[in-house]
């Protein structure tokens, strides 16, 4: 599995791909840089940190879902 710093995902990360730390996921949808805290208990939280040096572990390939009318 890939590990990559967070500096080094924020600067590599490409569409479709989720990242996931200790405490946050990271991924791109539609052109859009997500970072989402993977434990709820952080909802409604006004700062967040990061963790610099902190390892993030390639998951998976974010499967997009598109729909059709």
């Amino acid at each position: 599995m890939k590990e990559l710093t967070f500096r080094e995902v924020i600067a590599n990360i490409k569409e479709g791909e989720v990242w996931e730390g200790k405490y946050k996921k990271i991924y791109i949808q539609n052109s859009t840089l997500f970072v989402e805290n993977i434990n709820s208990n952080f909802d409604g939280v006004i700062a967040v940190g990061f963790v610099l040096d902190e390892i993030y572990k390639l998951k998976r390939k974010k499967i997009l879902v598109c729909r059709s009318v």
